[in-house]
């Protein structure tokens, strides 16, 4: 049961990462233009964003409810399954590092959204 649930959760990162996949030429774009330029996390937007957000939207309707995805102030963000990364903010957006892209999404009140040619993707806070 337990390895079941390790699979399902694998499977449940790798959907969510294929999701946002058409950002990734922009967003390597982006994150080309930021090499030299240190971004820092700005405490007072990390305390906004920190918490848990679960897919509300997604072309994937069985990760809808289920994917779900935990900022925390020190810039650190958990994808359900366990896998754990960073991210970062600019603007209205925030940035999560998959290692060997930026994955995007708009910030929009309580709302996280991102789009692609799979359709579009949305996370909303609890």
């Amino acid at each position: 049961m337990k390895r079941l649930s390790v699979v399902l959760s694998a499977a449940m990162f790798v959907f969510l990462v294929f999701s946002c996949g058409d950002n990734q030429k922009e967003n390597a774009q982006s994150n080309e233009q930021n090499q030299n330029e240190t971004v820092q996390t700005e405490t007072a937007s990390s305390t906004i964003l920190q918490g848990d957000y679960v897919c509300t939207q997604h072309w994937n309707d069985a990760l809808v409810g289920k994917a779900k995805i935990t900022f925390y102030e020190d810039g650190k963000v958990d994808f359900s399954g366990g896998v754990q990364t960073t991210y970062r903010l600019k603007n209205d957006s925030v940035f999560i590092d998959m290692k060997k892209y930026e994955m995007g999404f708009k910030i929009e009140g309580n709302t996280l959204k991102a789009s692609g040619s799979a359709g579009e993707v949305a996370y909303t806070k609890k």
